[in-house]
């Protein structure tokens, strides 16, 4: 099975009233902070989310999101991208029966993105409600959940190049530029060149660009 991502987003919020309601912030609605604002992008949200941003859990224990998805019967991995500055636990419930003990993400002072994964069984062909619960005092801020075949690879973006796109060589020189990328899976990022011309060129594990 090819792993489906959810976003955090685009989850059915299920505690939209009220003074503790939970918040989708986006680049669109909603920020955190005012921009600029040490710690936050230029939205004002927590950075290095995986879309358009994240659902920022509030309120006591309770459900606080939900989504519909259409498995076979079988053992699955759910992963979820989540943030929480203390242990904030939440457990996912498949059609009304419990498939995990509460888990929280790693603890960040700077709720950075961490990845968690539980196990899932699901009975039966067809439709399935899932449904997140929030078992602790204070819910997570989620950016996004993979649901995977158990031991299926999970990556919830692909690496970005934040260095610039093109390079100004000088006359009688061999090197090019630097090629610099970031994954916020965290995993390592690697180079490759591809193209008419790429034979022309060279890159290092670092990303140095030479002829």
């Amino acid at each position: 099975m090819d792993t489906i991502y959810i976003q955090g987003e685009a989850l059915t919020n299920r505690n939209a009233e009220g003074n503790n309601a939970n918040v989708i912030r986006t680049t669109q609605q909603n920020p955190e902070k005012t921009a600029p604002t040490a710690g936050y992008d230029e939205f004002g949200l927590r950075p290095d989310y995986s879309g358009t941003g994240y659902l920022d859990l509030n309120g006591t224990a309770g459900d606080k999101a939900s989504f519909s998805l259409d498995l076979a019967a079988g053992d699955y991995s759910v992963t979820f991208r989540a943030s929480a500055n203390s242990a904030r636990n939440i457990q996912i419930y498949i059609d009304g029966i419990a498939q995990s003990v509460p888990m929280s993400p790693a603890v960040d002072i700077n709720f950075a993105w961490k990845e968690f994964s539980v196990p899932i069984s699901v009975t039966g062909d067809g439709p399935h409600s899932f449904v997140i619960r929030q078992t602790s005092a204070a819910g997570p801020n989620i950016d996004a959940i993979a649901i995977s075949d158990v031991g299926g690879i999970v990556n919830f973006a692909a690496p970005e190049i934040t260095s610039t796109a093109s390079f100004a060589v000088e006359e009688n020189t061999l090197d090019v530029g630097q090629i610099v990328a970031k994954d916020i899976d965290g995993d390592t990022v690697t180079y490759a060149l591809s193209g008419d011309d790429a034979d022309l060129f060279q890159i290092d594990a670092a990303g140095r660009v030479a002829f």
